[in-house]
């Protein structure tokens, strides 16, 4: 019996061990795996997404922390600095990437917040996800899940079904219907 207790533990300390093996800085649990639609689009490189600079490498990505040498000589430093091999410098900017290849472009969005079925939702290509809680925008406004939106001057705006906003914090509907919403909600 104390043979085969003494078997269960080393096997669970070697799983533990080789589980603890892999890259320190990426797991499947921080990391966003992408889908095969995704990827066989997707090229790695290097994006700034968020204030953050990440490496994107077979569809997943993860934050940077060692600096990355493209094809054609440059390298970007985990700041979002890019050194060319001419001397020149650059950063990236947010929603900008730089493939393996060397080329700098920006990242297509298609991220919106949208009221759909009465039920605010975040839309990120074709993914539609239902909203759990409070959105920050880019701009400084807040989207609610109650379906209303304070911009950053305080003021409530209220959604209606297909409404639209960007999470830069751009209205994506008719900016004249937007300006009316906003006067109307300041009464």
């Amino acid at each position: 019996m104390k043979n085969i207790l003494n078997i269960v533990a080393a096997i669970t300390f070697a799983i533990q061990v080789n589980a603890q093996t892999g890259d320190p800085h990426f797991s499947m649990a921080k990391g966003r795996v992408f889908s095969q639609r995704e990827q066989s689009v997707m090229q790695n490189g290097v994006m700034m997404r968020n204030g953050i600079v990440t490496e994107v490498k077979n569809g997943s990505e993860r934050r940077m922390y060692e600096e990355l040498k493209t094809l054609d000589g440059s390298k970007v430093l985990p700041d979002g600095t890019i050194l060319r091999l001419d001397g020149t410098q650059s950063r990236l900017q947010e929603g900008e990437r730089i493939f393996l290849s060397g080329t700098v472009n920006l990242v297509p969005k298609n991220e919106y917040v949208t009221m759909s079925n009465g039920r605010m939702t975040i839309v990120k290509d074709t993914i539609w996800i239902q909203m759990d809680r409070d959105l920050m925008l880019e701009n400084g406004n807040r989207v609610f899940v109650q379906g209303y939106v304070i911009t950053s001057d305080g003021k409530k705006v209220q959604f209606n079904e297909g409404d639209k906003i960007s999470l830069q914090g751009n209205w994506m509907n008719d900016q004249p219907v937007f300006n009316s919403k906003l006067l109307q909600s300041s009464k």
